[in-house]
């Protein structure tokens, strides 16, 4: 019997043994297998990123000629020589990356060849452009050889691609076979190993105890079994719920970070146009409004003129608000109680959105204070209100609220842009018709609106966007479609008392003798500037840039009480020439003009407490009004 027993344990063992050394053997093949395959299908990849690649650099270079050849102008051309420098490099990668493929080694030989044909061509397209003019350069691009050779182009990457992405479906497959074989077998084979071991056991306790007692033990290791299943799926269970709202929590802030780079792109692009276009409106804003001086309460065009001070009234707005939107805008920040913002604005508030929406507000007991500029808070509020208006035509209910919150750590984590602290909410919250998920993730760009055509700019609520941000705080959105629409504001609370609004005092006389020093490179809004000053009385002196200034300044006999400067300018900004001007005249004032806030004077649309600045467009009236402020203010006071 003992013999019996022996004989039973080690065959057991034996068994066992021989399991495991199968395991580690089939685990290490295939382990082998799965890292090949892993680098086979990365390689895959990097091809597909390279062809990619060589097809944006193909597009850049044909983009370059294509925007020269329609405008002439040389600069659409500085992205066509690092396109064709990048060229080699595709086509050496390409040639390492698919050595293994014959196929594909022909294929990047027919490439090579129609890519170095189509930038031949277009450097021909680019020298008749240049020697001979837009006919000749016309002529070589409709001869079609341009168009074969980029569809051949197009043609070979397509299969090129075709080809590697049927060699990823196999190699993807090897790899998932090689994984699953692999966790198969060792399962299997554990699940054996587990067993054979169990019947060793069992018929070891069989003969030392009999069976009854043995069944007992089966039992009570089942139970045991049972019980640390159900509690280790238990934690698996957990375990992935924690993964699970990870991956969420992550993908909403990879989503917010998105949004938040878009938005900083478009709102540099519309600061960058507002600027330009400012300086075009200053002069012909300026120039009207002389014209209807000139022209007197009867004269034959002031009619037209007026039509033309209007619409330029209209464009001085759009880039306001374009300003607004990219930060760019000049605020004049107090500290604020938003409850007396919001009590103040009831009566405009409920003329704005009529008598069939109701209004409600809800103001919260010993409100915190912030610090922003009252007027565009007021704007703020407006466009929100004008927006739940238009989403209520049937009528409804508008919910104005304000409260005190600390937002955690919790909420920054899921809120990019949001620092934990203290904060002032206001929320408005209308009972219309809502928005779905895409119209919520494009609101606040520039000129989107679902509304129809000749019904609002598309700016108010990227005016809103821009306020907001602009003063230190954070916007979201939260609608359901048919369940209306609420936006939640947050701005930084502060430890200040409210300040007083300051009442300025009417001036009755904006002329002088003074002699001002303009210095501004756009020769039209110079000369308008000039005009108006020497209106008023002023004697002129003018300046295209620092270089011309800095002359005038230095052989200029009498003295120059006033300098009055561009912000950016080529070569020399008007804050270095501002340094020169008061290094040698100590008693020269100086009044910023820009078409947008600048850092060189002004820190996140804030003015520095000794800077005088005035915003483009401007009106005759204003550049006046403010060359007087600046000259009769006291030297501490600028």
């Amino acid at each position: 019997m003992r013999w019996m027993l022996q004989k039973r344990v080690t065959l057991g063992f034996a068994m066992a043994l021989a399991i495991g050394i199968g395991i580690t053997f089939t685990t290490y093949r295939n382990t082998s297998q799965f890292i090949e395959s892993s680098h086979w299908v990365n390689r895959t990849h990097a091809v597909l990123d390279e062809l990619d690649a060589t097809r944006a650099t193909v597009d850049e270079a044909e983009t370059a000629t294509r925007g020269y050849l329609l405008t002439g102008e040389e600069a659409y051309l500085a992205p066509y020589p690092g396109a064709t420098a990048r060229w080699n490099g595709h086509l050496q990668r390409l040639r390492g990356l698919t050595s293994d493929s014959p196929d594909q080694q022909r294929r990047i030989a027919s490439l090579e060849s129609s890519v170095g044909q189509e930038f031949q061509l277009l450097e021909r397209m680019i020298d008749a452009r240049k020697q001979r003019g837009n006919e000749a350069a016309r002529d070589v691009l409709l001869s079609g050889q341009s168009k074969q050779a980029m569809d051949e182009i197009r043609r070979l990457i397509t299969e090129m691609k075709n080809e590697e992405q049927d060699l990823l479906v196999q190699r993807s497959v090897s790899w998932e076979q090689s994984a699953h074989v692999t966790l198969t077998l060792i399962v299997t084979a554990s699940l054996l190993a587990l067993g054979l071991l169990i019947l060793a056991v069992i018929a070891t306790n069989r003969e030392m105890a009999g069976r009854k007692r043995m069944e007992q033990e089966i039992r009570k290791l089942n139970d045991e079994l049972e019980e640390r299943v159900t509690e280790r799926t238990a934690q698996l269970k957990e375990a992935l719920k924690g993964l699970t709202e990870e991956i969420e929590g992550r993908k909403r802030l990879e989503e917010q970070l998105l949004q938040s780079q878009k938005m900083e792109a478009i709102g540099q692009l519309a600061g960058g146009i507002a600027h330009d276009f400012n300086n075009l409106l200053t002069v012909i804003s300026g120039y009207t409004e002389l014209l209807l001086m000139r022209a007197g309460p009867e004269g034959g065009w002031r009619e037209q003129l007026a039509a033309i001070k209007t619409a330029a009234d209209q464009a001085a707005r759009l880039t306001r608000q374009l300003l607004a939107f990219s930060r760019r805008q000049v605020m004049a920040p107090r500290v604020l109680d938003l409850n007396d913002v919001v009590a103040n604005m009831d009566k405009m508030l409920r003329r704005l959105i009529g008598e069939d929406i109701d209004l409600a507000t809800a103001l919260g007991e010993n409100l915190g204070r912030v610090k922003a500029d009252p007027g565009q808070i007021e704007s703020v509020i407006l466009n929100l209100a004008v927006n739940a208006k238009d989403a209520m035509p049937e009528g409804g209910r508008l919910t104005l609220e304000t409260a005190n919150v600390e937002l955690d750590e919790s909420y920054a984590q899921t809120h990019m842009s949001v620092a934990p602290g203290p904060y002032v909410a206001l929320t408005m919250s209308d009972s219309g018709c809502g928005m779905d998920a895409e119209t919520q993730s494009r609101i606040f760009e520039p000129f989107f609106t679902t509304k129809e055509r000749g019904r609002g700019t598309g700016l108010g609520l990227s005016t809103v966007y821009g306020i907001v941000k602009q003063s230190g705080g954070s916007i979201w959105v939260y609608s359901e479609c048919g369940r209306g629409t609420t936006f939640k504001i947050y701005l930084p609370r502060v430890d200040e008392l409210p300040e007083a609004l300051e009442t300025k005092v009417a001036r009755l006389n904006d002329k002088g003798t003074e002699t001002v020093l303009v210095v501004e490179d756009e020769a039209p809004l110079r000369a308008m500037v000039r005009s108006v000053l020497e209106k008023a009385g002023y004697r002129v002196l003018e300046a295209s840039g620092g270089s011309e200034a800095l002359s005038i300044c230095n052989h200029h006999d009498g003295p120059i009480h006033l300098l009055l400067t561009d912000v950016i300018m080529p070569q020399m900004s008007g804050r270095e020439i501002s340094k020169h001007v008061k290094a040698a005249r100590r008693e020269t004032k100086v009044l910023y003009i820009s078409g947008y806030t600048d850092r060189a004077v002004i820190h996140n649309g804030i003015l520095e407490s000794d800077t005088a600045f005035l915003q483009k467009p401007f009106t005759p009236q204003a550049l006046t009004g403010k060359v007087r402020d600046v000259l009769d203010a006291a030297v501490n006071d600028l």
